[in-house]
C-alpha cells in the first residue's frame, strides 16, 4: 500500500509539473493598491503577482489592465498589456464593468503562447497557489474528463435561482476554452437598462435579481454565450427565471460544459467571497444530487438547502 501511495503522489507530481510547464497566467482588471473595506489588503493585486512569481518562477504572467501600474517590486516573466478602458455601464445606482471584463480578458488572451491558461481578477490572491493548481492538474490529466470542458468554481447551487449562473472570478483550461468564454460580444447599452422584471417567469420562488437592471446578470450573460453562442439560441429570455425547467437543464448544461472545481474558505482571500464549513458541506453534500436528480426531487433538495441555511444562521 505504501508503495502504491508514493507511485501515485510521484505521477500526481509529474503531472502537475507538466501542467505547470505549459501554462500561462493571466490577471485582468484595474490594479488595485490602496487599502478599503473591500479589499483589506494593501497592494492586492501585486501581492498576487509576486506569489505567482515565488511559486511558480517560470510560468509567464500576462496582467491586462488600464493604466501602466506603478509596481514596487519587480516581477520576472511579466507582460503587461494596456488596453483602452470602454467605461463602465451606469444605471440609477447599478454599475456594471462587464465590458470591462470582455475587453481586458479578451486582450490578454491575444499574448499567450502555452497550452493551458489560467485567467484570474486582480481583486484576490490564492491562500496556497499549489494546492490549489494541483486540483486542476488532477482534473485536467484524469482519462475520465475532458480537456475541452472550462474550469471554473462551483457555484452550481446558484443555478436553481439564476439559471447559467457561471462564477467568473476565475478559468482554467485550454487556450481556446478561455478564449470562447471571453468571445462575447460587448453589452449593448440597450440591453444592459431593458431590466428583466417586465419578462419575469416567477417559479417556485420570487424573482431574486433585483439588484441587477439588465435582462442577464453578467455572470449569466458570459455563461449563456459561451455555452449557446448568439443569443438566439438561448433557452431563457431573462435571467431571473427559475422554473424547474430551468434550472434543471442548466445544471444538465453546466455540467456538460465546465469542470465544477470546489471552492474552500482557506482557499482564496482579497474580494473572494469565503464560504463557513456548515455552508460547505450542506454544497458539497446537496447540490451535487441536483445535478443528475428529477426536476421535483431537484426542487425538494434545493429547498431543503434553503431551510438548513436559515436554520445555521440562527
Amino acid at each position: 500500500m505504501y508503495v502504491l501511495s508514493m507511485a501515485r503522489r510521484s505521477t500526481e507530481e509529474q503531472n502537475f509539473q507538466n501542467f505547470c510547464s505549459d501554462l500561462s497566467i493571466v490577471v485582468t482588471g484595474p490594479v488595485y493598491s490602496e487599502i478599503d473595506s473591500i479589499r483589506p489588503f494593501p497592494r492586492l493585486t501585486e501581492k498576487l503577482l509576486i506569489q505567482i512569481t515565488r511559486e511558480l518562477p517560470r510560468v509567464p504572467i500576462v496582467l491586462s489592465t488600464w493604466h501602466k501600474p506603478k509596481l514596487q517590486e519587480h516581477i520576472e516573466n511579466l507582460e503587461i498589456v494596456l488596453s483602452e478602458d470602454p467605461g463602465p455601464q451606469i444605471l440609477g445606482t447599478h454599475v456594471s464593468n462587464l465590458n470591462r471584463q470582455i475587453v481586458s480578458s479578451r486582450n490578454s488572451l491575444c499574448s499567450v503562447q502555452s497550452q493551458y491558461v489560467l485567467r484570474i481578477r486582480t481583486d484576490f490572491y490564492f491562500n496556497n497557489l499549489n494546492n490549489t493548481l494541483k486540483q486542476f492538474a488532477r482534473k485536467f490529466y484524469s482519462a475520465q474528463v475532458e480537456r475541452t470542458k472550462l474550469g471554473v468554481l462551483d457555484y452550481s447551487k446558484l443555478l436553481f435561482s439564476r439559471p447559467y449562473y457561471i462564477c467568473d472570478f476565475l478559468q482554467i483550461g485550454t487556450v481556446d476554452s478561455v478564449k470562447k468564454y471571453w468571445q462575447a460580444p460587448l453589452q449593448s447599452f440597450e440591453e444592459f437598462s431593458t431590466g428583466h422584471r417586465e419578462s419575469c417567469t416567477y417559479g417556485i420562488e420570487s424573482c431574486p435579481l433585483g439588484m441587477y437592471s439588465e435582462k442577464f446578470a453578467p455572470e449569466q450573460y458570459l455563461g449563456l454565450h459561451y455555452i449557446f453562442g448568439d443569443s438566439i439560441g438561448f433557452p431563457i429570455k431573462s435571467g431571473c427565471q427559475s422554473s424547474l425547467v430551468n434550472f434543471h437543464q442548466s445544471c444538465k448544461d453546466f455540467k456538460a460544459n465546465f469542470h465544477a472545481f470546489p471552492i474552500t474558505s482557506n482557499a482564496f482571500s482579497g474580494r473572494f467571497l469565503e464560504i463557513s464549513k456548515k455552508e460547505t458541506w450542506i454544497r458539497t453534500n446537496m447540490t451535487r444530487l441536483t445535478r443528475e436528480s428529477h426536476p421535483l426531487v431537484s426542487t425538494f433538495i434545493c429547498l431543503m438547502i434553503r431551510i438548513l441555511k436559515s436554520f445555521y444562521k440562527k
